[in-house]
């Protein structure tokens, strides 16, 4: 397996296109239920981000941290 997916946005243009590790987006897949739900999460406004899109986030280790966090509290149900 590719350690990567990358991401895409809904109308397919690849301007803001980011790569996440298998293990965010298996998270998020377990997490919101399906890959599909996933998917849109991660270009969503997240309020436990600050209102920063997930995606947008994820341009270094501190911002994967960051997501990986949010997906752990939003797991067991601590949004804050």
């Amino acid at each position: 397996l590719f350690p990567y997916t990358t991401l895409f946005r809904s109308d397919g243009d690849r301007s803001d296109c980011g790569l996440i590790s298998y293990e965010l987006m298996t998270l998020a897949t377990q997490v919101l239920g399906d890959q599909e739900t996933a998917r849109t999460w991660f270009h969503a406004p997240a309020i436990g981000l600050s209102g920063a899109k997930p995606v947008d986030v994820l341009k270094n280790e501190q911002g994967n941290a960051r997501v990986l966090e949010l997906l752990q509290r939003m797991q067991y149900g601590v949004y804050c």
